[in-house]
């Protein structure tokens, strides 16, 4: 669409009267001047008056406010012609409606968390409706016959050019606050608790980087910029879509920035047509020769959990995953669950006995359980819930070696018991006092546990693991560019320790069956997987890409749970691999948790 501008460079209004001409300075401040050629206000910290077009208005009270715009604007593609105007601390009747001219005078407010990109906004505004009944701007159209976001780059080292054409980042802060428009929707991250959900526009990109299900997958230089973030704020509230499902028709709102990323906020939801993305069950059976062994993720799971939540994880186990001979589980929480002052409660008995009642309640096999208590509050995860690794196993399958009594700083070790590789201490931790993983002076992260268990007269080593998570990465559309991964070299030296403790196993017995799973939070291209990949077989690239994702980060498809395998079991064995698609495609609400669990089959002929 081509704008035509209103205002010359300089702000002037031309007033004519018989005989002669008057030059005097608007009363008001355009709109594109607040915003201006950058991403931070050149006005920033100025009172200032603006007018323009409400076009969309937040009630939320945390939130409240509504957005103006410029309804012609500069016809510069570099600057935003709209902002946001903040009345969260006014009552709501002070909100004007869709559709009124008014007037706004205020403070200019940068505003927004550490390293993540800030809202332009208006604060402490005195606002006046001019007039109502205004017809609103027409929709910049993102995608095709529109503007295209661009692909290639998120934004130029440090933002110091503004270049909306070329840089992702750049094209969303020329749109903020702007009243846009995405066709062809197609969802690729489902609906989360907080409402939001992402799409891309135009029916999606080409076939190699989709998934089986329809979303985007993440890879090592593929960031799918294209991904629009849909914000349910105003209109509430969001549908319960899947990964696959299409908008019928275009999905209209207004361009805003919120928990480090830029989001569209729909005025309105259009119908939603289902992709018809299913929960799948494995084909991967455990049978007289072949043993099963699984990881999942099961998302802070504790005994003061909702009842749906057990059933749902328990029928993910007895009948998705077909009850798996052995299951390394994460995120597994004491029995009291999350507390803001620790009560000093770490043991899981409870929460393990209800789950495995709950898994032969949903017709899945008998279970056992072996692990270990952490430390009050050294393992990481939400405060007071004092996560922790644990295996299940069922015990007419497998045989479970214990040998010794591990405490959580106790550490296993490789060596040669009665004649033959053991561990010390089984089950064990895996070295609980290295600083990669413990912090004595505060939260820590999950240590691997080990364990030595038997099927049909072999032994074999099992590590479990949950590496420490991205939380203290950049995020992609972050204020830092190029963004940085701050969190990767812990799990680097995490890694590091798994490694060597493999070593340690197969150079006692170069012939050992060593398998390791786990949460690694790391995607299988980066340096943390290559690092286990020196001495183990990385399972997961076995897995066809289109289905090579256990993890669903606004709308990137990706994976962060693994399985690997020594290289003489691997030769031995012809183990196979599924991830089972139940979680990370589906709406957070009717989900079981927030990864889908993985699956092998190894084969003992």
């Amino acid at each position: 669409m081509i704008r035509r501008p209103i205002y010359p460079l300089l702000a002037v209004l031309v007033f004519l009267t018989p005989g002669c001409a008057t030059v005097a300075p608007l009363t008001h401040t355009p709109i594109f001047a607040v915003q201006g050629v950058r991403h931070l206000s050149p006005l920033a910290a100025t009172e200032v008056t603006v007018r323009g077009v409400v076009t969309a208005v937040v009630t939320r009270e945390r939130d409240a406010g509504f957005f103006v715009q410029d309804a012609q604007g500069d016809g510069n593609p570099r600057t935003s012609d709209a902002l946001f105007v903040d009345m969260a601390s006014r009552p709501s009747h002070e909100l004007p409606a869709i559709g009124d001219y008014v007037e706004v005078r205020g403070t200019v407010e940068e505003r927004g968390r550490e390293s993540q990109l800030s809202v332009t906004l208006i604060a402490n505004p005195v606002v006046q409706t001019l007039r109502g009944g205004e017809p609103l701007p027409v929709p910049i159209t993102i995608g095709r016959g529109g503007r295209p976001i661009p692909t290639g780059s998120v934004a130029s080292e440090g933002m110091r050019a503004v270049e909306p054409e070329v840089h992702a980042l750049d094209f969303w802060e020329s749109l903020e606050g702007m009243l846009v428009e995405v066709r062809e929707a197609v969802v690729t991250g489902p609906t989360s608790s907080y409402g939001d959900l992402v799409v891309i526009g135009d029916g999606g990109p080409a076939m190699a980087r989709r998934t089986a299900a329809g979303g985007v997958l993440l890879g090592e230089t593929n960031l799918n910029l294209d991904r629009v973030i849909l914000d349910g704020r105003i209109a509430n509230p969001s549908p319960a879509a899947k990964v696959g499902d299409r908008f019928a028709s275009a999905v209209r709102g207004v361009v805003h920035y919120d928990f480090g990323a830029p989001r569209v906020l729909p005025l309105a939801w259009p119908e939603l047509t289902p992709g018809g993305t299913a929960a799948e069950v494995t084909a991967l059976v455990a049978d007289e020769r072949a043993l099963t062994v699984a990881s999942y993720n099961v998302l802070n799971l504790s005994f003061t959990s909702h009842e749906r939540r057990f059933a749902d994880v328990a029928r993910t186990i007895a009948v998705n995953l077909r009850s798996p001979d052995v299951i390394g589980l994460q995120e597994i929480q004491d029995d009291s669950g999350p507390n803001r002052e620790s009560d000093g409660v770490v043991s899981a008995e409870r929460t393990m006995r209800r789950l495995a009642e709950a898994i032969a309640a949903a017709g899945g096999a008998r279970y056992e359980w072996a692990q270990i208590d952490p430390e009050v509050d050294r393992d990481g995860g939400q405060p007071g819930g004092n996560i922790r690794v644990v295996w299940m196993y069922r015990p007419d399958r497998v045989t479970l070696v214990k040998r010794g009594s591990a405490g959580p700083s106790d550490a296993t070790a490789a060596a040669t018991i009665d004649g033959r590789l053991g561990l010390t201490l089984t089950p064990g931790r895996v070295d609980p006092r290295n600083p990669c993983v413990d912090n004595a002076e505060g939260e820590g992260s999950r240590k691997p546990l080990a364990a030595e268990i038997r099927f049909r007269g072999e032994t074999i080593f099992l590590i479990n693991n949950h590496l420490i998570s991205k939380g203290d990465d950049d995020r992609i559309f972050g204020s830092i560019q190029p963004p940085r991964r701050g969190s990767e070299a812990q799990r680097i030296c995490q890694a590091e320790i798994l490694r060597g403790f493999a070593r340690s196993l197969l150079t006692i017995d170069p012939q050992a069956n060593v398998i390791l799973l786990g949460d690694m939070n790391e995607h299988e291209f980066r340096a943390p997987v290559r690092v286990l990949e020196q001495e183990l077989v990385a399972l997961m690239l076995r897995v066809p890409a289109s289905q090579r994702y256990t993890y669903n980060f606004e709308g990137n498809s990706q994976v962060l749970d693994h399985i690997f395998a020594s290289k003489p079991l691997v030769e031995r064995s012809r183990p196979e691999i599924d991830v089972v698609h139940v979680n990370a495609d589906f709406p957070a609400r009717g989900a079981a948790s927030d990864h889908d669990p993985v699956i092998s089959r190894f084969h003992f002929d």
